[in-house]
């Protein structure tokens, strides 16, 4: 029964999926929008995503449909309200909380393109449906949770390396993004204080994330999550290391052993 039940759940997800993806179609031509095509493209270059792997939604029928209302409504509204956009899914199970920014130099249709680009991503590197994402590109962003944002986002201070890696160099890219996904996933659950380093290789990051004990693990994830988002914004040029402090977590990378 075990075997069976999975089995049913794995098809509802992977149903759920494939509806949102038949949505997100629809809605761009029913719109005429480019998508991801146009006259005018931003630049859509994947600089950072985390994958919240720590679980999965109770309902996935629900929380696809959560899903779905989030990426019809976020990609046009987030343009409309400032290029800086926080909503939420209608329904009172299976929540979807999101955020959508932009580049402010963008157009209107550029900024909606962008994001629609950034939740194609999702489903090109978040393959397991996760129930937390975020999504950085070079002229936008966005993240998903199933859990609303309590914590003290303000930042209060910030380091940033004036060296900065290419893009090029994929290694470290690669254990950049691993660590950013590993910290903000594991530091709630190494009691709110966590530090690590990316699998031996050619390029080691070495990261550490730290939540204020009065937040729940939840919302510990979020913050450092969004924490290493904010690197992105603050320190555009892409530095081997940087630190962020909000008033609730911190983090910090380096591209050498730091404790």
């Amino acid at each position: 029964m075990l075997i069976e039940d999975i089995g049913r759940r794995r098809l509802h997800m992977a149903a759920s999926l494939r509806t949102t993806i038949v949505l997100i179609g629809l809605f761009c031509i029913s719109n005429s929008l480019s998508c991801w095509a146009g006259q005018s493209v931003p630049d859509v270059t994947v600089l950072s995503f985390i994958c919240n792997t720590q679980g999965r939604p109770q309902d996935p029928k629900l929380f696809g449909k959560s899903v779905s209302y989030i990426w019809k409504n976020l990609p046009t509204e987030t343009p409309e309200h400032g290029f800086d956009y926080y909503t939420t899914s209608p329904y009172t199970q299976e929540v979807v909380y999101a955020h959508g920014v932009c580049n402010g130099r963008l157009s209107n249709d550029q900024c909606t393109t962008c994001l629609l680009e950034a939740f194609h991503q999702v489903f090109q590197i978040c393959i397991f449906t996760p129930i937390g994402v975020q999504m950085k590109l070079q002229d936008c962003r966005i993240r998903l949770s199933c859990y609303a944002d309590t914590e003290d986002k303000t930042v209060v201070s910030y380091v940033c390396s004036s060296q900065m890696y290419s893009e090029d160099n994929s290694y470290f890219t690669y254990a950049l993004n691993y660590m950013m996904r590993l910290v903000a996933e594991e530091t709630a659950e190494h009691g709110f204080d966590y530090y690590g380093h990316s699998p031996d290789g050619k390029d080691m990051v070495y990261a550490h994330g730290v939540c204020n004990g009065k937040l729940s693990k939840n919302q510990c994830t979020g913050c450092v999550f969004e924490a290493f988002g904010d690197v992105f914004d603050l320190c555009p040029w892409k530095p081997i290391g940087a630190q962020v402090e909000r008033l609730d977590c911190r983090i910090r990378y380096e591209n050498y052993p730091f404790m």
